[in-house]
């Protein structure tokens, strides 16, 4: 108790205290869950409570868990308040004292649980001290419990003459990742103008022997009629040109601690020169580090510790942490030293301790304990005679002690069993190298993976020697650690080392040995080397100087999504391969990482791909929030997620510490895609080609955002044309009112996009259904019956982001698109294809969704109607030459228009093509050796030429030509059938080509692209033996060539073109360094190109590929890119599906063939006649209009192959369902 006259001028809780006399550690052992964050609070008054009044001398230190807090001084009454992540069950808090008969004391201790969302950055390797905590603007005393549901202390900003105070009565929504109350965020302070600079906090500390801190501002704008724009600085931290969200809670911190040198501090806010209105804040926190840095006892050996101190009321000095600091750990405790931050308890005495009852399994929780003794407990023996000292019973617990006996003595006899045999093998047997003792019989053999492998075999001095004898730690996987080296060249690798104590990891390690040699593909971490000597197994692969997404994520997670990575998958040490094609999963015993793992595959033991899938949703849930799998105490991810989502607010969901710099619709759709990849029946998950093109959208949406990308707006002011419109685009008002909608309008500045450059008057304005659950739509009729397909542009720019606005957006009966308009930034949602109603009536349909808080709107629309291009016009050369010479010479013929369509209108004067000059045939030895390096450096069989005429019965059975020579079928020594490629004598043109097909089947592993078995290269044979094509070509199956007269059926050529398609997107978007096909007939690499760097976007190159096939824009400019291989590719659609050659003589290319049968409106004119009608009529639309959408004429028009893929998916399920649907029969119509 205080004393008496002090005790009336202090609040109750002030006037008592616990004060302590005796030891040098007293601590309190809070429960706690681990994981879980909390709010610690410590008051002290010491109110003279000894009748001493040392309160000036007296102080002593306070500590969480075995890591300083700070110091407590007598006479400096107040409390001291913390945030940590608990580590386990207990949480202790002690007092130390800090000098001789200094006792430390206490008025109140409270512990407050933090929601898991709360304070994102807030680690479990430090805490943090709270040093100031202000709610700017209130002149109301302090708020706390119940306006802050954490009872955190908000304290009232004193006045300032420099700035002013402001507030709002509108309600501001919690953030949940601080959740500043309302009476808090609905008050501010603003500078007194937008010359005054609002200088919040200046102090000085120690300097570098000073604390480090973080700091919180908190913002939120009460107007948005006014652009209020100013810098952040905390001494050289900037955070330039931020304006305040209207009425919506934001934080902006320093996600580093930060330290200043000298010792001097200050944070100030100064308006930009665009700025109207003067700097504001709502509120801030401060707060310094506490840094774990000191070794403590492992969590589970410490939950075990004190739950055996509470079943038997031990009464020793057992307070604080067990093992550390050393002086002060608890009697008859004895521990590990430490290993990282981690001490492990080793030894128990507890003899004299008055023990009574059986052994606690408890005990049983200390994996590490060598002994464990107690004179008390036995309830095994009977106790020893009595001595003259009294009665006791010694007992080594037979539970433990036994046990690691006679494990031990097993030990022994093997190790002497073994040296034995060893002693006895016969001298003309040299000893081989050994096997791992730790390797189980079953993996007798997995050295055998390392044998096979073609990279480097490194020796152990040489890891030594790379990693300067293992010095730099990098991480840590299942079977050891991993450290960081340099080659000789200077290359970084990593190299990880199987460590001596484990025999889990071994599986993992030939697992990963195998599948690295396996695979190749720029996205997956590439082997270096290996090592197998003795006992010292490594694998060294490339180095991910970046490091990986988990360190991003919990300490870089802001920078990450902002800034383009290099993303990589590592760790193959669980991987499962497929024995087949056909398979559909593979049964083992589930194994992975805690939070991961597809429940499916955990209780069915049933591996598909789709598992993978599912941990790859959890990955994506992770970039999103920022949150680990799993939260103790509050589920996983995934149903934490979902019940944030049912509130509507994506920003509830986003990672706090992106501070909401990311496009709200790209964010969407990634958590749309992660919740799809997470869903319970594996069967509804999407591939990963889906995901890729998902994700792929979600960037082309955050890509906008950041080059401040917008499309468009519905006016409602006057028509608006030049200059307004500086292309002199006409703008009309809507064509109607509609009482179900609006106008609406905003005098802030929208961003403009050069895409479709709307203007500014227009995008000001739009209509807004008239509550949340009005449809928008909009109708008419297309009175040109001519004329039916239709290109729409809807054009959108919010003028509010308080709120999500959120609806479903189709034409007629389109699959509808979930849309949310960007924050005053045009964008523009069209139809990718035209559109077409027979009837002539449209309606575009804009429906609010059920998480919406606002209705739809629209602010601008353009419709287009096609015009189609496919008469033949005159070669582009040509035509620019023959108007150069009209204009040259002052021609007065009828020359107009095009020169040679129609024909009865064609200019008077016609030339003849000029004749192409012929290559000029090159000396091929030369050649020859000029590429001869390129054979020596792959590692496929090399045959000779006596071999090839052995194994292809002296080139009986021509199967093909090539643009450099015939194909042989041939058989080799096992009988397996292989096609020879012989360059013939008379080609020159193809030797180039030859030689490219040689880099590029060298480079590339892909099952849907042919692999190369070997080749030939003896005196001027050149020649490439690869895997034969039992079936025959594509073109043999459409063309009945080769004696191959069957006709493909609609579900199998899609099936086709679809493991077509995934080959050449390998080749796009798979490889180290891009190749462009430049000739896709899907088994030929003949005529490829390979990118040079990742950031090269064209190769220039003498146009070449077959013709038909070839891309126009590359034929016209030389560019060659992958567009030109999707153009192809839409080549070798049309011909699937029309079973045409590309060209037909009189009749013209196969694209234009192709549009004039669409235009009619009937797919059967289109569709491949032998067919005959047996195909599903949206599977085939969807494979032409694909086709037509990979050869449009622009080629930033055509789609990735990637794209490609997941649209011929969706055409083969079609024809499936279909199939499917076939097959179970007909109602019969006849009697019975």
């Amino acid at each position: 108790m205080v004393a008496a006259d002090l005790e009336s001028k202090v609040e109750r809780p002030y006037r008592t205290l616990r004060s302590f006399p005796s030891g040098d550690r007293n601590c309190y052992s809070l429960p706690t869950v681990a994981g879980a964050k909390y709010l610690i609070r410590m008051s002290f008054y010491y109110g003279n409570y000894d009748g001493k009044d040392s309160s000036s001398t007296l102080q002593f230190d306070l500590y969480i868990g075995v890591d300083r807090w700070t110091t407590v001084h007598g006479d400096s009454n107040g409390f001291h308040e913390a945030l940590f992540v608990a580590w386990a069950s207990w949480a202790p808090v002690c007092l130390v004292r800090t000098s001789p008969g200094a006792t430390p004391f206490v008025s109140s201790v409270e512990l407050r649980p933090l929601g898991s969302g709360l304070y994102p950055d807030l680690m479990a390797n430090e805490s943090m001290y709270m040093a100031d905590r202000k709610n700017m603007g209130s002149n109301n005393s302090v708020i706390e419990y119940k306006d802050d549901l954490y009872d955190r202390y908000w304290w009232p900003m004193p006045s300032n003459p420099t700035w002013k105070n402001i507030s709002t009565a509108s309600p501001i929504d919690l953030a949940s990742n601080y959740a500043v109350p309302s009476p808090v965020i609905q008050t501010a302070i603003e500078a007194v103008s937008t010359n005054t600079t609002l200088t919040l906090y200046t102090w000085k500390d120690q300097g570098s022997n000073g604390y480090e801190y973080k700091v919180y501002m908190h913002f939120a704008d009460f107007q948005n009629s006014q652009l209020r724009q100013f810098n952040i600085s905390f001494n050289t931290l900037k955070e330039d040109q931020y304006s305040p969200p209207y009425l919506a809670p934001f934080v902006v911190f320093n996600t580093r601690w930060y330290k200043s040198n000298d010792g001097e501090y200050n944070i100030t806010l100064q308006a930009t020169a665009a700025s109207k209105l003067p700097p504001m804040i709502n509120a801030i926190e401060l707060y310094t580090r506490i840094s774990h840095i000191n070794p403590r006892t492992l969590p589970r050996d410490l939950d075990a510790i004190m739950a055996i101190k509470f079943e038997y009321g031990i009464k020793k000095n057992w307070m604080g942490d067990p093992c550390f600091p050393v002086e002060l750990g608890w009697d008859g405790v004895r521990c590990s030293n430490a290993s990282g931050n981690t001490t492990k308890i080793i030894a128990l005495d507890l003899s004299n301790s008055n023990l009574h009852g059986p052994i606690s399994n408890n005990f049983t929780l200390f994996t590490e304990l060598e002994y464990f003794l107690d004179y008390n407990i036995n309830p095994c023996n009977p106790p020893p005679p009595p001595t003259k000292k009294g009665n006791k019973a010694v007992i080594i617990a037979i539970s433990v002690v036994v046990p690691v006996i006679a494990i031990g003595a097993l030990v022994l006899v093997y190790l002497i069993w073994r040296w034995k045999t060893k002693s006895n093998v016969p001298s003309a047997n040299p000893p081989r190298e050994p096997e791992l003792e730790i390797a189980p019989a079953t993996r007798k053999y997995d050295g055998d993976a390392l044998q096979k492998v073609e990279n480097r075999r490194f020796t152990y001095k040489e890891l030594e020697k790379l990693t300067n004898k293992f010095e730099k730690f990098i991480g840590q996987g299942g079977f050891g650690l991993v450290y960081y080296g340099r080659l000789e060249d200077g290359t970084e690798v990593a190299v990880k080392m199987r460590s001596e104590s484990s025999s889990h990891g071994l599986d993992e390690f030939f697992a990963e040995v195998q599948s690295l040699t396996k695979v190749h593909h720029r996205n997956l971490v590439s082997l270096v080397g290996y090592c197998r000597e003795k006992d010292n197994l490594a694998l060294v692969y490339e180095y991910m100087a970046r490091g990986s997404l988990y360190d991003h994520l919990r300490e870089r997670a802001f920078e990450l999504w902002l800034k383009p990575h290099k993303a990589k998958i590592a760790d193959f040490g669980l991987c499962k391969t497929y024995l087949s094609d056909t398979q559909t999963h593979i049964s083992v015993t589930p194994a992975g990482s805690a939070g991961y793992m597809d429940p499916e595959y955990y209780h069915t033991g049933r591996l598909m791909e789709s598992s993978d899938v599912y941990s790859f949703g959890v990955v994506l849930l992770e970039i999103v929030t920022g949150e680990s799998p799993i939260l103790p105490g509050q589920g996983h991810i995934i149903q934490l997620v979902k019940k944030k989502i049912a509130a509507g607010n994506i920003s509830l969901v986003a990672d706090a510490r992106l501070g909401g710099a990311y496009d709200v619709s790209s964010m969407w759709k990634v958590v749309d895609t992660a919740l799809s990849c997470t869903a319970d029946i594996g069967a509804e998950r999407p591939t990963m080609a889906t995901v890729v093109v998902q994700l792929k959208e979600s960037l082309a949406l955050e890509e906008a955002r950041g080059d401040s990308g917008f499309r468009g707006s519905i006016s409602t002011v006057s028509d608006t044309m030049y200059p307004n419109d500086p292309y002199d685009r006409y703008w009309w008002q809507m064509w109607h009112s509609d009482p179900t909608w609006k106008n609406i309008s905003s005098l802030s500045t929208v961003k403009e996009d050069s895409n479709f450059a709307v203007p500014y008057p227009v995008m000001q304005t739009a209509i807004e259904a008239i509550d949340n659950s009005t449809i928008l739509n909009i109708t008419w009729v297309n009175k040109m019956l001519s004329v039916h397909n239709i290109k729409l542009l809807l054009h959108f720019a919010d003028f509010q982001n308080s709120q999500l606005r959120q609806f479903n957006a189709s034409l007629n009966n389109a699959q509808p698109y979930q849309y949310s308009p960007p924050y005053l930034t045009a964008e523009a949602l069209f139809n990718s294809g035209w559109s077409m109603a027979s009837d002539g009536e449209y309606t575009i349909r804009l429906e609010p969704t059920s998480v919406s808080k606002l209705p739809p709107m629209i602010n601008a629309l353009e419709i287009y109607s096609l015009i189609s291009h496919n008469s033949p016009t005159t070669l582009q050369a040509d035509f620019e030459t023959i108007m150069g010479i009209k204009l040259e010479y002052g021609i007065k013929k009828n020359w107009m228009g095009d020169p040679c369509f129609p024909v009865k209108f064609a200019w008077e004067v016609s030339e003849e093509d000029i004749p192409r000059d012929q290559a000029e045939v090159e000396n091929i030895p030369d050649r020859i050796k000029a590429h001869g390096d390129i054979l020596h450096k792959v590692e496929n069989r090399q045959f000779s030429f006596n071999e090839l005429e052995k194994f292809t019965n002296r080139f009986e059975r021509f199967i093909g030509q090539g643009g450099f020579g015939p194909v042989y079928f041939g058989r080799l020594e096992d009988n397996t059938e292989v096609a020879v490629k012989i360059r013939s004598e008379s080609s020159s043109h193809g030797i180039t080509e030859f030689f490219a097909e040689v880099q590029s089947l060298t480079k590339v592993h892909h099952r849907n692209l042919v692999s190369l078995v070997g080749y030939c290269c003896e005196n001027d044979h050149l020649a490439l033996v690869y895997e034969y094509m039992a079936r025959g070509s594509l073109s043999d199956h459409l063309r009945d060539n080769n004696g191959v007269s069957e006709t493909l059926n609609w579900r199998t050529r899609v099936q086709v073109v679809i493991e077509a398609a995934q080959g050449l997107d390998y080749l796009h978007k798979g490889c180290n360094l891009p190749i462009i096909h430049r000739d896709v007939k899907i088994a030929d690499f003949g005529l490829s190109k390979t990118y040079l760097s990742e950031t090269q976007t064209h190769i220039s190159v003498t146009a070449a590929a077959t013709t038909g096939y070839i891309d126009p824009e590359y034929y016209y400019t030389g560019r060659l890119t992958e567009s030109s291989d999707v153009y192809s590719f839409g080549i070798v659609l049309l011909e699937i599906a029309t079973g045409e050659s590309p060209i037909l003589p009189g009749q013209g290319h196969i694209v234009q063939r192709v549009k004039r049968k669409i235009d009619a409106g009937d797919i059967r004119l289109v569709a491949d006649p032998r067919l005959k009608g047996a195909y599903e009529v949206s599977s085939m639309l969807k494979v032409v209009d694909t086709a037509l959408l990979c050869t449009a004429d622009v080629s930033a028009q055509r789609p990735a192959m990637a794209d490609v893929v997941v649209q011929l998916k969706e055409s083969l399920a079609m024809a499936e369902a279909h199939d499917n649907i076939s097959l179970r029969g007909s109602i019969g119509t006849t009697s019975a």
